[in-house]
């Protein structure tokens, strides 16, 4: 399992490390341990293969919360756990599906938790991506047909009788839109058993992008997408079915 702590201060991260070592000694976990003084330094390595990052807030350059809505904008399913001496920001973790909020320095009992709490969401992510090489739909886009992996689907829109499949690849800012004829029924039909929901009669969201909603809206990252009324009950009982999953709360002890 690997682990980054991203966070500016030496002592921080030297606290969270030795209780990763600690944890490991205990319970017999196998963990690969990486420190990085800071959010551009992680992202200068380019490496998408982290299973748990330890995220200060209160960073130079770029915050650990913008690290962490950077991240989910590529689709990274990464357990994120945030070690931070501001308790005041514990309230946006929901925003990045954060598995927990943890205050510094870093106490045994609440690290044991959440790290729990983590590698158990980690076991998942990494389950999910075994089994997602499986789920794959072909999109016959004019006269090519593209095969495209269910993860890589953010959301589906449909304007006459033609459906708009905004695909986001791997390691990529921005999407890609394959556009086949068919109709919302069939894309639901096809997609739901993946975490795929209505929110309204135009669009099917990919649950795993939501990074908040507001009003009569959803967000997936830099995407706003308007929430129906007759969808508004059946697509939050949805999304909070799905985000029940990642268990995310404060701490502050």
């Amino acid at each position: 399992m690997r682990v980054g702590i991203v966070d500016d201060e030496v002592a921080a991260r030297a606290n969270i490390h030795a209780a990763l070592d600690r944890y490991a000694e205990e319970n017999r976990v196998s963990l690969s341990v990486e420190e990085f003084p800071g959010a551009g330094a992680f992202l200068a390595v380019r490496d998408d293969s982290y299973d748990i990052l330890f995220l200060d807030i209160d960073m130079p350059g770029m915050s650990g919360m913008e690290l962490a809505e950077s991240l989910r904008l590529t689709g990274s399913a990464v357990s994120i756990i945030f070690c931070t001496n501001l308790e005041q920001f514990a309230v946006d973790g929901y925003k990045v599906s954060a598995t927990g909020f943890l205050v510094k320095p870093v106490r045994w009992y609440p690290f044991q938790l959440f790290f729990r709490r983590a590698l158990i969401a980690a076991d998942a992510a990494r389950a999910a991506r075994s089994s997602d090489a499986g789920r794959r739909i072909v999109i016959k886009d004019g006269g090519t047909s593209q095969v495209v992996r269910v993860s890589q689907i953010r959301y589906v829109e449909v304007r006459k009788h033609t459906l708009h499949y905004a695909v986001r690849p791997d390691g990529a800012i921005e999407d890609v839109v394959l556009r086949e004829r068919g109709t919302m029924q069939s894309a639901e039909s096809s997609l739901a058993p993946y975490g795929f929901a209505r929110c309204s009669a135009s669009f099917l969201v990919n649950l795993r992008y939501v990074t908040a909603t507001r009003g009569a809206d959803v967000h997936l990252g830099d995407a706003v997408l308007p929430i129906g009324r007759t969808f508004r009950d059946s697509f939050r009982r949805e999304l909070l079915r799905y985000l029940a999953t990642s268990d995310w709360e404060g701490s502050s002890q």
